[in-house]
């Protein structure tokens, strides 16, 4: 019987990695949701997003939006650290779910296929690179961006 929202190949260890990947999307997405809503610049889901998720303007330098409120908040941690906590911060519910469905149905294969050892730093690097990438596009950009879509991307670029 063919298994829903899986693929067909065999593994012979449990994709821990990918799983532990998924847990901590979700924990922080509790935490994340538990924050308000109000766009208080100090304590809300939007703080949150501005101090731990990549602000284009402040990686790339862009010395016009300095004054912006977000980047002011982004501008407490290195650049760097953003890109990568950004990867495991969400904008909506809908958007942890479908990054979780793929990671689900594609992560274990190729977890399988890299090895444990080579896996999280491969989907995490590429994931860096997809904001890197992002930041380029739109280097003037005061928006947070945050997700793991850049993570999903490589999953799915590994598995094809």
């Amino acid at each position: 019987m063919a298994r829903i929202l899986s693929d067909d190949q065999p593994r012979d260890r449990a994709p821990v990695l990918t799983y532990a990947l998924m847990g901590a999307w979700v924990l922080l997405w509790v935490v994340q949701s538990l924050r308000p809503d109000d766009g208080n610049i100090a304590d809300s889901s939007q703080a949150l997003a501005c101090r731990w998720g990549m602000v284009p303007a402040h990686l790339t330098g862009d010395a016009a939006a300095a004054a912006d409120p977000c980047v002011v908040l982004s501008a407490e941690r290195s650049p760097w650290i953003e890109a990568a906590s950004a990867q495991f911060l969400h904008a909506s519910w809908w958007h942890l779910l479908g990054n979780l469905l793929f990671l689900w149905v594609f992560g274990p294969s190729v977890e399988q296929r890299l090895g444990r050892v080579r896996f999280l730093p491969v989907v995490i690097a590429c994931g860096y690179g997809a904001f890197l990438l992002e930041a380029a596009a739109d280097a003037g950009s005061t928006q947070p961006v945050v997700g793991g879509s850049g993570i999903v991307a490589a999953v799915l670029g590994a598995y094809l």
